[in-house]
């Protein structure tokens, strides 16, 4: 089920953030070119970016909002910026806010709305609620983790 999944991830991310060496938390993701630190609160406010302007209008068969890639790339570097020396029980707290509310609305979600199509905000072939969720929602704490991972090692 999708809502186990991203509980599972979501539990990864969380266990991360625990026991991430203090000292590791300032190092800089090659991969990501950000700190550990805006990189977890990246992932953390992730769950309701993503939940707000793609999952919920595309199951919700509503208009969502439009952005473009550059939009989203300027707002992440922006985000990056006054994230950098957040302390690790921030971006805990953080997820433990964003998390819970994006894992109860995908558990809610029916069959019909999983199956709903829906435009991204910027772009591209349309995809349906649950390609959004396993892809992007799932998808995006899952890539960025593996990221957050090799900074630390």
């Amino acid at each position: 089920m999708l809502a186990d999944e991203l509980q599972q991830v979501t539990d990864e991310v969380a266990a991360f953030i625990e026991t991430a060496p203090n000292e590791a938390w300032q190092r800089e993701s090659a991969a990501e070119q950000c700190t550990v630190a805006a990189l977890a609160c990246h992932v953390a406010d992730g769950y309701g970016g993503i939940l707000d302007s793609l999952v919920k209008p595309i199951a919700e068969g509503r208009e969502g909002p439009r952005f473009s890639q550059e939009d989203l790339a300027r707002g992440n570097v922006a985000a990056a910026e006054a994230n950098a020396a957040q302390p690790q029980s921030a971006a805990l707290e953080r997820l433990r806010t964003q998390a819970p509310p994006a894992i109860a609305y995908v558990r809610s979600l029916s069959d019909e709305q999983l199956a709903r199509s829906g435009a991204l905000p910027f772009g591209g072939d349309p995809m349906t609620a649950e390609a959004v969720i396993e892809r992007v929602l799932i998808g995006h704490p899952r890539g960025h983790l593996a990221s957050m991972r090799a900074a630390v090692s």
